[in-house]
């Protein structure tokens, strides 16, 4: 009997979640969703986060362990990371990486700073689809680092890792000024 019960919450909140009804944050959030699309909220200026603490505060779970589906500092999978961390400065960001294809604004790689989203292809190389984020963490102009909950064999938490040279060069999709 619970696991019906179970089962019928789900799918309603799945239908609810993708049926592409209007739905929105509270007015404290700084993006909102209407009918799948991500606009900003005026009232929280996110060029005033500090950076710096941003990134601070995302090395502090570095060595959590990858959870997929997870967003919480007993475990995290790559968006889930990514969420906690923005959440944390009320920066409203998509829990799901595949929806930061049309979020944010792209930025070169020559232009992305600390605070911007990495975006990379999940592991089906057929396909451009985001299934990877991360947050840059290197200064505009040094190489691109940044930081994400990884699921590689080598590193199954969260870590440090380098665009050029890396294994996640060959997935790179784009980078994302959220803030």
């Amino acid at each position: 009997m619970k696991i019906i019960k179970f089962l019928s919450i789900f799918l309603l909140v799945t239908y609810l979640l993708f049926s592409g009804i209007t739905w929105s944050k509270s007015n404290s959030s700084h993006f909102k969703r209407i009918n799948s699309k991500w606009i900003t909220n005026p009232k929280i200026d996110s060029s005033k986060v500090n950076k710096d603490s941003l990134i601070v505060f995302a090395k502090k779970y570095l060595g959590t362990p990858y959870r997929y589906g997870c967003a919480t500092p007993k475990g995290f999978d790559c968006s889930g990371f990514t969420y906690f961390v923005f959440k944390h400065f009320k920066i409203n960001v998509p829990r799901s990486s595949r929806d930061y294809y049309s979020y944010g604004t792209d930025i070169s790689k020559e232009e992305c700073q600390k605070g911007d989203v990495i975006c990379f292809k999940g592991t089906n190389s057929q396909t451009k689809r985001i299934g990877h984020v991360g947050i840059v963490i290197s200064e505009k102009g040094e190489p691109i680092k940044f930081i994400h909950a990884s699921s590689s064999r080598r590193n199954y938490c969260v870590t440090i890792s380098e665009l050029i040279g890396s294994y996640y060069q060959k997935r790179y999709v784009k980078i994302k000024r959220v803030l």
